[in-house]
């Protein structure tokens, strides 16, 4: 249930409207009874918030992200949740310049772009693993998703759409009684028509000077 403040903007904490806002409400099934869609509710309190534990190396939490991998070439997506996730973008360049020189020649490109994505997850199937041994490959789509901006449709957000995922390393150790964590790395591949391995699209109501 999303609730929503008198100007009609949802409720939520830490100024992002996706980590919910949980009402406990008082009272049995009777009184309850009487509550009705349209209803207005008042809470003159003021209390702490939580400090927030934010996903590697950007603001938003893990009620921001959504995932999604595919390994039909796109036709069919399933929903994957994970305990810690990791984007990590190299593009290693570097500016020409001549000896004393403070103006730039050009921008070369020393290495190659190199995109990875990690997380970890419960062990709940053998979908990964089947990947892995089978040198198999997969699509990706990792969302970010924040408030929404001037009432809607759109929400702020981060959509990282990889074009094809090549498993690196896997690693499942039952190390005691407790649930088996998987630890997966991937790498972004490009595609055989020069598409690139990753496409990222920022949607957001910000102003910025590049």
């Amino acid at each position: 249930v999303h609730t929503l403040a008198h100007d009609g903007a949802e409720i939520g904490i830490w100024d992002e409207n996706k980590d919910p806002l949980d009402l406990c409400f008082p009272g049995d099934a009777v009184a309850h009874a009487l509550t009705a869609v349209g209803d207005y509710w008042y809470f003159p309190v003021v209390w702490g918030l939580p400090t927030p534990t934010y996903l590697a190396g950007q603001r938003m939490t893990s009620a921001h992200q959504d995932n999604y991998y595919s390994t039909d070439g796109g036709s069919t997506w399933v929903d994957l949740n994970t305990l810690t996730s990791t984007i990590t973008i190299g593009d290693p360049i570097a500016v020409d310049q001549g000896s004393g020189s403070r103006y730039p020649f050009a921008i070369d490109r020393n290495g190659q772009f190199v995109a990875l994505l990690g997380f970890t997850r419960k062990l709940r199937d053998l979908a990964f693993r089947n990947i892995y041994e089978t040198d198999g490959d997969l699509k990706f789509r990792t969302y970010f998703s924040g408030q929404l901006l001037a009432g809607g449709p759109n929400r702020e957000s981060i959509l990282f759409d990889w074009n094809r995922l090549e498993m690196v390393t896997l690693t499942d150790p039952a190390a005691n009684e407790n649930a088996i964590v998987e630890t997966v790395a991937l790498r972004g591949v490009g595609g055989d028509a020069g598409e690139a391995p990753v496409k990222v699209t920022f949607i957001t109501d910000q102003d910025y000077t590049v």
